[in-house]
């Protein structure tokens, strides 16, 4: 049993080391397989850099040499303007001169005005074929081509359309003659094309002389008709003067029967608030408004001023716009009154005032978007100046680099040349020590060796300066064959170097060192060509003055920037004056409210005033009272009652009747007195009452708004606060989740680690055993 025990523990132990060497094989492919993908990746990065400096080397030269034809176009077809000028004026001469070469000239006009609609590419090549009989030149000939084709084309259209406009029938005429005559223009004469030509300068004439009668004739049209509008602009003007000079006499008539009940109204004891509640319902209206409703005008927009001559009618409009709104707010309060809305002044002004601040606010946000647009124009001008010079700039920078490789090549021109020359010295040098020139010993083989080596070097130094230059030489000529295109810079640098190893073997004669020099002086001449196309041009931080186009309407002021600025800090201005006058209609609310509040104290007062001279006077009668009863119970008690006869009964009861009613009168004054106090205060407690609850209806109806207000911005708040919070949890639950996620991964790991490290115990315990 042991022994079977060991064989299985070996056999174990046996695949263990087995497993393990594998394992540590394929660890070591694993990292050879690693660092050659790091390696692989680190060739690709280098090679997609090499890659895109190689692609933005070329993107770059393209881009220059594109830079380079446009502006050998530009030149070219200055030149070729200049040429055509040329070209009219030599013709014009050679038709005086020479008959022969009219003939030619004409048939090939002729033929293009007989055809309009054939081909213009056929006109363009008699044309050119003339021109090099003129002896213009080979070099432009392909492009002068292709532009005349195009200005001939334009021409003939141009001069069909306005004959057709004019005269149709003559037209039709000079078409079908031209139709007819087609078949024989081959066999016309000279003469007869001449005279054909004259009657066609003739019939051009005669239109140029209509066409500047009808100009004449539409400009005497546009006077007369600016003439009538004049004049009708100032009857327009003379009938509203008369139709309000009408209304304020209808007005003014109408006052005279509405004063009477108005003064009626007044006389009436009614409180302060109703009286000016009254004159505002029953005021003196003109007949004219209470029959007629007024018509409001409509806004002035910018059309309108801009017509008059005004450039910039944004700062015109906002200030005829608060004459229109004044207008417009005193028709709204006149409307209201009219179809009998209770209007209190405290709501008219607060609506007025409020009215006022936003107004003010909503033309300081206007000025200021106009002043913006304005700066936003001005920058957007200076942007586009600033891209036309950046555009001169690069012509000049392009000009300058090929000023640039021009010096280049003739620089390397000259050290071939002066190679040349050096070596040439050095030859000559060396065949004077050979044949003893300036030598001491001449017998001595060291002096022969010294002189061998000399000559050898002088001439290898020969043959590759006549290698250099020959190098210099084609790489002129193949750069003349393929134009310098970018894309044959390699093929040209290898028939180059071919060509060098063919040519190695020929000699330098005189005439290739001509052709170098000829080649300087070739290259200087068009570094001095290319350099003369260069400008002198401003600076870019100075602003030159620009052409300032005059107004169509020279009296008037024009609005610029500076007016625009005004314009918004006096919008400013207004805004704060309305929220000053808003705050001064706060404080004379407060104001009034305290008025009310003394008032009410004055008034209650007086009450107690009445009230403490009541109870003063009832006091006072009480005691007279008194005393005149004690001194009679006195009397009676003390001494006996006298005998009173029926007459002194009589006289003593009317004395006493007398003085009973005299008081009784005075103590009803007094109390009528009294009454009337007390009414008038009970009726000054009502009005402070009322006026004190119309006060406090205004503060609640404040306070609700107010309060609306504060829930609107609390519901604001909490909406922004919510959406806060709820991107907040989205954001505590995602980092909870990868949290929780990282915290799996972890546990995972740990828990594939310890099984790891049971299996290694487990198999260091078998191994042990």
């Amino acid at each position: 049993i042991s022994q079977l025990h060991t064989a299985a523990v070996s056999s174990v132990q046996s695949e263990l080391q087995q497993w393990k060497t594998h394992a540590q094989r394929l660890q070591t492919e694993k990292d050879a397989l690693e660092t050659r993908l790091q390696r692989q990746q680190v060739k690709h990065l280098f090679f997609a850099e090499t890659d895109d400096d190689r692609f933005e080397q070329q993107s770059s030269r393209y881009e220059e040499r594109i830079t380079e034809l446009h502006s050998v176009i530009a030149e070219l077809r200055k030149k070729n303007e200049q040429k055509t000028i040329c070209v009219i004026r030599e013709e014009d001469e050679f038709e005086d001169s020479d008959d022969g070469n009219v003939s030619k000239s004409g048939d090939a006009f002729s033929a293009n005005e007989n055809h309009p609609n054939d081909s213009p590419s056929t006109y363009g090549w008699n044309l050119i074929d003339f021109l090099i009989s003129a002896d213009l030149g080979n070099d432009f000939n392909a492009e002068l081509s292709r532009v005349v084709t195009q200005l001939e084309k334009s021409r003939l259209e141009n001069q069909i359309t306005q004959s057709t406009d004019e005269k149709p029938a003559m037209v039709k005429e000079t078409l079908i003659s031209g139709s007819q005559c087609n078949v024989n223009l081959q066999v016309a004469e000279p003469n007869a094309l001449v005279v054909r030509l004259s009657q066609l300068e003739e019939e051009r004439d005669s239109l140029e002389e209509h066409c500047r009668q009808q100009d004449i004739e539409a400009e005497r049209f546009k006077l007369q008709l600016s003439n009538v509008r004049e004049e009708r602009d100032r009857l327009k003007r003379k009938v509203r003067e008369l139709q309000t000079r009408a209304q304020s006499l209808e007005a003014s008539s109408s006052m005279s029967p509405s004063i009477s009940p108005v003064k009626q109204a007044c006389m009436s004891p009614t409180p302060q608030g109703y009286e000016r509640h009254a004159s505002i319902l029953h005021g003196p209206v003109p007949r004219r408004a209470e029959m007629r409703k007024l018509r409001t005008g409509g806004k002035v927009l910018g059309a309108e001023i801009s017509s008059s001559g005004l450039s910039m009618a944004k700062v015109a409009e906002h200030l005829s716009q608060s004459f229109q709104e004044c207008s417009n707010v005193q028709e709204l309060i006149q409307t209201a009154s009219q179809e009998g809305n209770v209007l209190s002044d405290g709501k008219i002004n607060t609506f007025e005032i409020e009215l006022e601040r936003l107004q003010s606010k909503i033309d300081n946000l206007k000025s200021q978007n106009d002043l913006l647009t304005l700066t936003l124009e001005e920058s957007k001008g200076h942007c586009d100046r600033l891209t036309v010079l950046i555009g001169k700039y690069e012509s000049n920078n392009t000009a300058l680099q090929l000023v640039l490789g021009c010096s280049d090549q003739a620089i390397e021109a000259y050290q071939a040349l002066m190679q040349l020359l050096e070596t040439d010295q050095a030859v000559l040098l060396a065949n004077c020590r050979a044949a003893g020139l300036g030598a001491m010993e001449e017998s001595s083989e060291q002096f022969q060796q010294d002189v061998t080596l000399l000559l050898q070097n002088a001439h290898l130094k020969r043959k590759s300066a006549e290698h250099h230059a020959k190098l210099v030489l084609q790489r002129r000529e193949v750069g003349r064959q393929h134009c310098g295109s970018p894309w044959e810079e390699l093929s040209s640098s290898r028939t180059a170097s071919t060509t060098s190893s063919t040519g190695s073997d020929t000699e330098f004669t005189k005439q290739d060192e001509v052709r170098l020099r000829e080649l300087i002086h070739s290259l200087c001449s068009e570094r001095q060509a290319v350099k003369m196309t260069t400008l002198e041009l401003e600076s870019v931080h100075v602003d030159p003055l620009g052409y300032e186009a005059t107004p169509p309407n020279p009296e008037a002021q024009r609005l610029d920037l500076e007016n625009a600025v005004l314009m918004q800090e006096l919008m400013a201005m207004k805004e704060d004056k309305a929220e000053l006058k808003a705050q001064n209609f706060l404080l004379e609310k407060e104001r009034r409210s305290f008025e009310l509040q003394l008032r009410g104290k004055e008034s209650q007062e007086k009450v107690y005033q009445v009230q403490i001279d009541h109870l003063k006077s009832q006091m006072d009668e009480n005691q007279q009272r008194l005393g005149i009863k004690d001194p009679k119970k006195d009397d009676g008690y003390d001494s006996a009652t006298p005998a009173i006869t029926l007459a002194e009964l009589r006289s003593n009861n009317a004395s006493q009747i007398a003085e009973d009613l005299s008081e009784s009168l005075k103590r009803e004054r007094r109390l009528k007195g009294r009454v009337q106090e007390l009414v008038a205060t009970l009726e000054k407690l009502s009005k402070n009452s009322e006026i004190r609850h119309q006060q406090s209806a205004e503060f609640v109806n404040d306070l609700k708004k107010a309060n609306s207000a504060l829930v609107t911005a609390f519901e604001k708040a909490k909406k922004k606060y919510l959406s806060k919070v709820k991107k907040l949890e989205v954001q505590l639950k995602t980092s909870t989740e990868r949290y929780e996620a990282h915290i799996c991964a972890l546990n995972q790991r740990v828990s594939h680690l310890e099984e790891e490290s049971i299996q290694l115990r487990h198999e260091m315990s078998e191994t042990s055993l």
